[in-house]
């Protein structure tokens, strides 16, 4: 488990890291949407150079959605006991379903997404994952 300074220091990246992530989860309208004419325009170009349709705005959305949810998991968990590393995870996933039933309950603009809830849960499983590599690297060491 980290200490001192270090752990300080995370759990204030971590706790800055939530904040704009409610922030996002609870903007009244989908933070992407300003970008999808921009993105579509992006997608078109990069499928006429070779890159496969699968790669279309769905993939791209939930491409984010795993790699926004890394940092939570990672930062989690390293505030926790190695032992612990699972409460991460739980609570990760648990913030992940906060903003989703928080979207479909207050926000009349957003929409309620399972596929969120999965994919910001395999974000956040691969940020454990890191943290747990990393400390056995550590102790090996």
């Amino acid at each position: 488990m980290l200490q001192g300074r270090t752990r300080r220091l995370l759990a204030l990246v971590g706790a800055a890291y939530v904040a704009a992530f409610l922030l996002i989860g609870f903007w009244p309208s989908p933070v992407d949407a300003p970008i999808d004419g921009s993105l579509g325009r992006v997608l078109e170009f990069l499928h006429s150079v070779g890159v496969p349709d699968v790669v279309d705005f769905r993939f791209v959305e939930r491409a984010a959605n795993v790699l926004l949810f890394v940092p939570v998991g990672a930062l989690t968990a390293a505030q926790l006991n190695r032992r612990h590393w699972w409460i991460a995870l739980v609570a990760s996933i648990a913030l992940s379903g906060s903003i989703e039933l928080g979207q479909a309950l207050l926000l009349p603009g957003r929409n309620m997404s399972w596929s969120d809830i999965l994919t910001n849960s395999v974000g956040a499983a691969i940020g454990v994952g890191i943290t747990m590599l990393v400390r056995r690297r550590k102790v090996g060491q």
